[in-house]
């Protein structure tokens, strides 16, 4: 995560290296002192992948990251070895690849749910939505328990939770339509993401009144 900040990367970039490294892991193939190094040419393959071409890191760049762990040479010959074990496979689809894909119905469009004011008043709060958005892809990579759940189910978990953020009830059938979850089927995900968000709040909450007795001594 630290790298993909560093590096200015986007947040479906990332889902996407996690993703390959996950079906890296799956495999069994790298040895434990190799991890740091696929983990790095999975974000590298990522970006090439998903950013403009001006956004793409270069290796130097790369490499600094890893306090010069590694050479080119290292990188060039491990990012041609993941590519042959993900099948040249690249384009899968990730959390944040389904949840951009669910958004517009998810947040904005609620004429078949809800009042027309609503829908205004939704549009006012794009900031929020997206702090409340990008808060929970955050969380679905940080949280193990989610990797139980399907990259759709995670969105629709997220688009549950983000909905009950912004006390918006229900699971229309729009949602149902182009999730292909119902409320039901997503609501065990939701939960365990929802929870996750609680145990976060709890724990900065304490933090900040701790910090807060600090400063008053």
């Amino acid at each position: 995560r630290e790298l993909a900040d560093d590096q200015g990367l986007s947040e479906e970039t990332l889902h996407l290296a996690v993703c390959y490294l996950d079906t890296l892991l799956a495999q069994d193939y790298y040895r434990k002192n190799q991890l740091q190094l696929v983990a790095l040419c999975c974000i590298l393959i990522a970006a090439k992948y998903l950013e403009p071409e001006l956004s793409i890191p270069t290796l130097r760049e790369l490499i600094s990251c890893c306090n010069d762990a590694y050479n080119q040479q290292q990188v060039v010959s491990m990012e041609m070895n993941v590519l042959n074990a993900l099948g040249w496979f690249l384009g899968r689809p990730t959390t944040a690849t389904f949840l951009a894909y669910y958004a517009e119905i998810g947040f904005y469009d609620t004429a078949t749910e809800a009042p027309s004011q609503n829908k205004g008043k939704l549009q006012e709060c794009d900031s929020f939505i997206k702090r409340c958005k990008d808060f929970f892809l955050v969380t679905c990579l940080s949280e193990y328990s989610m990797r139980s759940y399907q990259a759709s189910h995670r969105a629709a978990a997220i688009v549950a939770c983000v909905r009950r953020m912004m006390q918006i009830g229900g699971w229309p059938p729009a949602l149902v339509k182009l999730t292909k979850c119902s409320e039901i089927e997503c609501a065990k995900a939701a939960s365990e993401l929802w929870n996750a968000y609680l145990r976060i709040y709890e724990k900065q909450k304490k933090e900040r009144e701790a910090q807060a007795t600090c400063e008053g001594h």
